[in-house]
Formats: structure tokens, sequence, C-alpha cells
């Protein structure tokens, strides 16, 4: 019989995780952010309170996972066939014919 994983993520997996991307983030960025998630960890431990984990994650999205979606996003501009605000989208969606619904679904998913 195969194990499940414990997918809960402790202390230890957050700081791992981090200090894998710590390159990526850079210097300043790493420490910025290992600082928010030990001073998070330390407050939730000990009187628990999980509200400074938004500062970490905030910074985590901002200056990782947004620069990331950029770079990612700009070696595809050739494949992008479309792009607009969620009014946009909906209405470009509207002009689909019928018999491509579940493409429809999928982006009003």
């Amino acid at each position: 019989m195969v194990k499940k994983p414990d997918l809960r993520l402790g202390p230890r997996a957050l700081t791992d995780s981090l200090f894998r991307i710590r390159k990526r983030l850079g210097g300043f960025n790493y420490e910025k952010i290992n600082k928010q998630l030990h001073d998070a960890l330390k407050l939730h431990k000990t009187q628990n309170d999980t509200t400074a984990h938004r500062a970490w994650i905030k910074s985590l999205l901002i200056d990782y996972y947004d620069s990331m979606y950029e770079y990612q996003l700009s070696t595809k501009s050739d494949r992008i066939v479309f792009t607009g605000n969620r009014d946009d989208v909906l209405e470009k969606t509207r002009k689909i014919p019928t018999k491509s619904i579940l493409f429809k679904l999928i982006l009003y998913i």
C-alpha cells in the first residue's frame, strides 16, 4: 500500500521552498521575504495569529510570480491570439460558434 504524502506545509517546508528560489528572487528580495516569513511563523506559533503571512505572500507574488509570469508571457507572445480585460474576453467568447461550447465553458470558469 502506498502511503499518501502529508500535504500540509509546515514551517520547514515553507522556508526550504523559499530557499530553493532565492537566486531567482535576488538577494535583497530573498532576505526581505525570508524575514517576513520568519516573523509570520513566529507570530503564528506564539499567538496563533496568521495575518502576518499576508506580507510574505504578497511580496512573493509581486517579486517572484509577477515577473515570472511576464517573462513566460513574453516568450510565448507569438501564440497569443487575443488579449483584453474580463469584459473584452467575455464579448469575444460570445462570438465563438456554438460547436465550440467547451472552449466557452473553459473561459467562463
